[in-house]
């Protein structure tokens, strides 16, 4: 429309043009006639004219419109077709299969584009023997590279590889079925949105979580750790127990002492079959121990009544002897079980050594930066608050008045260890000091650590004399953890038990405050851990993207100024039932693929077919070949559109006249509670920014400028990837013009005739 236009308003000047040069011509012929001739003589002329005068005046507008002809056919041969020509050209510039440029009728054109094909043919030409020279010399690595991908594929862990800001780099195929089986959806084609390259961890593991166990892999670093592993187990929102291990991936700086962390490992495992079947295992030893308790209690009984029968000593003897036996048997088969069931349905639960003291100091640190309590750390008699990092790096003098938790304080110059989930701690110690802040207004706590040969104390005291508060704070061990407003998933009394220890709370009669008290078992100390599970990167190629290892990549609240190459896109087409989404039509497929780093990955792909809860009509049958007992018992809109959703996030949406599936998608957000709110780009309208002196913007026609074969045509998957072809091809040509940004780019489509379409 946008060349119609130019047309037009050439053709309209060239006649206008025209006009007034024929009316300034005639005018100055009139003048000079009649300045030569007489006033007698151009009187006798103007009688002679006259009749003549209509014909003058049809031969006026017919001259002008040949000329604006003229000028209309000079203007399409030497200004349009070169233009044509150019932007052909430049598709062809970024085509990766080659092709040939399709000539004018004007003999240069035909020449200039014979040249370019000439051009084209031997850059291909010298593309090929670039690529063989350099896949020859590249086969070592390459099978070097498909090795590391095997074992990758091979291994029994899931494997995530991330930067430090949490976007995934790099994951394995275990890994995708793993999350695949967590997603809300996982019975659908796309039910792996939960993972993807460049998309954040976060969305699966707790952030602070992570975070924790980086602390962790830090603190070994600058102990001089040569492999430091951090540990834990979480759940996740589907209700998944994993059991993750993570490692730092570092790069080495010259200039530094230590190596900088550029981020990190997962090695995750699913343990929730495990731990549901041992939970049924323990609650089944509990039944057999308290069948064997009333067995005991039952041959003890008979003990004594055959006490007091009046049978002979031989007779007596014997069988008291035997039942006494069998109630020895018995109680060391409870003593095992006690044991047994000591170490509880958590045995499977990751503790790793922490420092005691540096679990205290960030338990303080965490309790004063989420509530208004003061909070002081005794160490072994020695006070100190948890601001004061000299004083809390110096062990107690003799001369501390305060006593510790338990009886035989620690040397000065030693380190208590334990082996605990510091995580789960932190949450107990947060949870504890926001409660005893809010119920009954502690607005200060003194957290107190001692230790002897076997056993750790931490003790957490306020002021206090109601007798009531330690049946409270009892009764809050039974409760699960609260965490700024959320429930987690396990009770004070349970994380304790975890560790093999014990609580209480009581009141202090010497000194009239409570105090809540956790006694841990003590560890051997730990300077390095060995445990190699660093895990070298390499994956199948659909799976792994290191460029995003760069910490410049785009923050998803700013947007409109990330420039195109550095966004996540979405590339997405719908098929419906037909073209009048306001007349009943529906939706009954979703393809779509999404683009990273200038990389399509096909491997992330979304396609699903939709039940559309009506017929579909035989005319549209051709046009995508989905017929109706294709779509019979497949999912409904409203469970496809959450994980559709889902699949997008954080991403901008682009697809092929994007008006018309957005319509489609914009009338089920109500229904389904969800909004697409996202940023989109629609390759029609970019089209026709880049290449305006086109006559067709169809996305064949684009494909076959940009030498793009079609494969798959008019399935939402096959468009989405032939979209997601068109907008790689697209965006350097943007750039060239100056439209760098996601914004720019949005306005210059707004520019476009195409623009103004609606559904």
């Amino acid at each position: 429309m946008r060349r119609d236009r130019q047309l037009l308003a050439v053709v309209a000047l060239a006649v206008l043009g025209c006009l007034l040069l024929l009316a300034g011509v005639g005018a100055a012929l009139a003048a000079l006639l009649q300045a030569r001739m007489g006033d007698r003589q151009w009187r006798e002329f103007s009688i002679l004219l006259e009749p003549h005068l209509p014909l003058l005046i049809f031969i006026v507008p017919v001259l002008a419109v040949g000329v604006g002809w003229l000028v209309l056919a000079a203007y399409q041969t030497w200004v349009q077709g070169p233009a044509r020509l150019l932007e052909r050209a430049q598709g062809l510039i970024a085509s990766e299969h080659g092709g040939r440029l399709e000539h004018g009728h004007a003999q240069l054109e035909r020449q200039i584009a014979a040249a370019i094909n000439t051009l084209v043919q031997q850059r291909s030409d010298l593309q090929g023997d670039v690529q063989a020279r350099v896949r020859d010399a590249s086969r070592a690595i390459e099978q070097e590279r498909e090795r590391l991908a095997a074992l990758m594929s091979e291994l029994a862990q899931s494997v995530v590889v991330c930067n430090l800001d949490g976007l995934v780099l790099l994951y394995n195929s275990r890994a995708r079925l793993q999350f695949r089986a967590m997603s809300q959806a996982p019975s659908l084609a796309g039910g792996a949105e939960l993972l993807g390259l460049g998309r954040s961890i976060y969305r699966v593991l707790d952030r602070q979580l992570i975070a924790h166990a980086l602390q962790g892999v830090v603190r070994r670093i600058e102990r001089g750790a040569e492999h430091p592993v951090s540990t834990f187990m979480t759940a996740t929102r589907s209700g998944q127990l994993l059991r993750v291990q993570l490692a730092p991936v570092r790069e080495t700086d010259p200039g530094q002492d230590l190596p900088a962390l550029a981020g990190f490992v997962l090695v995750l495992e699913n343990m929730t079959r495990e731990l549901e079947q041992q939970l049924e295992d323990e609650r089944l030893l509990r039944r057999l121990g308290q069948g064997l308790l009333a067995s005991k209690t039952r041959l003890q009984l008979v003990t004594a009544l055959l006490q007091q029968v009046g049978l002979p000593d031989r007779v007596r003897e014997p069988i008291a002897r035997t039942l006494d036996e069998e109630s020895r048997a018995i109680a060391h088969q409870l003593d095992a079980l006690a044991a047994r069931d000591g170490r509880g349905a958590f045995s499977h639960w990751p503790l790793e050594p922490v420092l005691a003291s540096d679990l205290l100091r960030i338990a303080c640190q965490r309790i004063e930066a989420s509530s208004a309590l003061r909070c002081k750390l005794i160490e072994s008699g020695a006070q100190k608050t948890s601001g004061d990092r000299s004083r809390s790096d110096s062990h107690a003098g003799p001369d501390d008045a305060s006593q510790p938790v338990l009886g035989a304080p620690r040397k000065p110059e030693s380190e208590v260890w334990l082996n605990a989930d510091s995580f789960s701690l932190l949450q107990v110690f947060e949870s504890l000091a926001l409660q005893l802040h809010a119920d009954l207004g502690v607005e200060q706590l003194v957290i107190e650590l001692s230790a002897d040969l076997e056993q750790i104390g931490f003790a957490l005291c306020w002021p206090s004399a109601k007798l009531h508060e330690p049946d409270i704070v009892e009764s809050w061990a039974e409760q699960p953890i609260v965490i700024a407003g959320q429930p987690q998933p396990f009770t004070i009394r349970e994380i304790i038990e975890r560790h093999r220890g014990e609580c209480f709370c009581k009141i202090d009669p010497a000194t009239g405050s409570a105090r809540f008290l956790m006694l841990l078992p003590r560890a051997q100390p730990l300077e390095a851990l060995d445990s190699a599970m660093f895990v070298k990167t390499g994956s199948r190629p659909e799976f792994y993207d290191f460029d995003l290892f760069r910490p410049a990549h785009p923050d998803q609240r700013v947007l409109d100024d990330c420039e195109l190459d550095t966004l996540s896109f979405t590339v997405f087409d719908t098929e419906t039932t037909g073209l009048d989404p306001s007349s009943g039509d529906e939706i009954i497929q979703i393809g779509a693929v999404r683009v990273l780093n200038g990389r399509l990955l096909h491997a992330e792909a979304f396609e699903q077919l939709i039940d559309p809860g009506r017929p579909i009509p035989m005319a549209s049958i051709p046009i995508h070949g989905i017929e109706q007992h294709m779509v019979e018992g497949k999912p409904r809109i409203q469970e496809v559109l959450p994980a559709f959703h889902a699949y997008v996030e954080g991403t901008v949406l682009v697809a092929h006249n994007a008006a018309f599936d957005l319509r489609f998608l914009e009338r089920k957000q109500e229904e389904v509670g969800l909004r697409f709110d996202h940023p989109v780009l629609d390759t029609l309208l970019l089209s026709a920014v880049v290449h305006p002196n086109q006559s067709s913007h169809k996305l064949e026609s684009i494909a076959e400028r940009f030498g793009i074969p079609v494969i798959g045509r008019h399935t939402a998957l096959g468009d989405a990837i032939l979209t997601a072809e068109v907008l790689l091809r697209l965006i350097p040509l943007l750039r060239e013009q100056g439209i760098r940004t996601l914004a720019q780019a949005r306005e210059a489509a707004r520019t476009t005739y195409y623009a103004r379409l609606r559904y």
